[in-house]
């Protein structure tokens, strides 16, 4: 598009993954009746069909064709995204790929449905905060008029030049996770932090609310200052934080896949063997 929206083509796609998300937590009487399935008398089934297939009659070429120029025509040299990821993992026992064809357009689905549910969560928090506090409002609002204008969208572009909106999003994340707590570890030795005994085969669970509202980490916790995560020497807000005082994104091996493949430098190629060896190490 003109003004750097999408198309209606990609309108179709973004609608059909909420329309699957709205559905997931909707009343069904045939999820106490299960015999009732069959009928499919709230008209669900059906919804959710049409949505999935218009999903994936945008998703599955593209992936039929990437797995096509890498496991057929061997054209592939070179990793590029979290697609090629998954179709070169391979299982060491027997030297085949680890991953079907259609296990893997199920992953790219569960993650298009995460990208697009947390952020969405993510930003109505953000706005909401920013309701409440008209002079930061106007701040991003100003920013925004400087950096993009009033005849386009954002682009991903202008990233680098909106650091205070960046910095909302960040005190969002802080205040208001989008899940209360960590999914669960397991500790495989035993261990002592922060003064605890943590014995091996403990199960660990961290509440991310707990952290990123922890007054001993936090001047007023419990306030919307995004201006705590500007930096003096205005280097660029990152929305993760490396001292852990709030997990907007998690980390270690089961942190977001697309953190890091957004940090990646554009000239740096992924070396798969490195990347393994050193996600092996990493402390979740």
């Amino acid at each position: 598009m003109v003004d750097g929206g999408p198309g209606p083509e990609e309108i179709e796609h973004v609608d059909s993954l909420f329309k699957i998300l709205g559905y997931i937590n909707a009343f069904s009487v045939s999820d106490y009746l299960p015999w009732l399935r069959r009928f499919d008398l709230d008209g669900h089934e059906k919804i959710l069909r049409n949505a999935l297939e218009n999903i994936k009659k945008y998703n599955d070429p593209v992936i039929d064709e990437r797995i096509h120029m890498w496991r057929v025509k061997k054209e592939k040299k070179e990793v590029q995204d979290i697609l090629d990821v998954l179709i070169l993992l391979t299982d060491d026992s027997i030297g085949s790929p680890l991953l079907t064809s259609s296990e893997i357009k199920a992953q790219i689905l569960e993650l298009m449905l995460a990208a697009v549910d947390n952020p969405s969560h993510a930003t109505e928090w953000a706005l909401a905060e920013m309701i409440n506090e008209p002079k930061l409002l106007q701040r991003a609002v100003e920013e925004l008029d400087e950096v993009v204008g009033k005849d386009r969208l954002v682009q991903e572009s202008d990233l680098p030049n909106l650091n205070f909106i960046k910095a909302c999003a960040k005190e969002a994340f802080r205040l208001h996770p989008v899940w209360e707590f960590n999914v669960p570890h397991v500790s495989t030795a035993d261990t002592n932090i922060a003064g605890y005994f943590i014995p091996k085969g403990s199960h660990v669970i961290i509440s991310r609310t707990g952290l990123g509202r922890n007054p001993k980490i936090w001047e007023e916790p419990l306030k919307f200052k995004p201006e705590r995560h500007l930096n003096p020497d205005d280097s660029q807000v990152v929305l993760s934080d490396p001292k852990l005082g709030l997990l907007s994104f998690s980390t270690g091996r089961r942190g977001c896949p697309g953190v890091g493949w957004a940090k990646k430098p554009k000239n740096r190629k992924p070396n798969r063997k490195n990347r393994v060896k050193t996600g092996q190490n990493r402390v979740d």
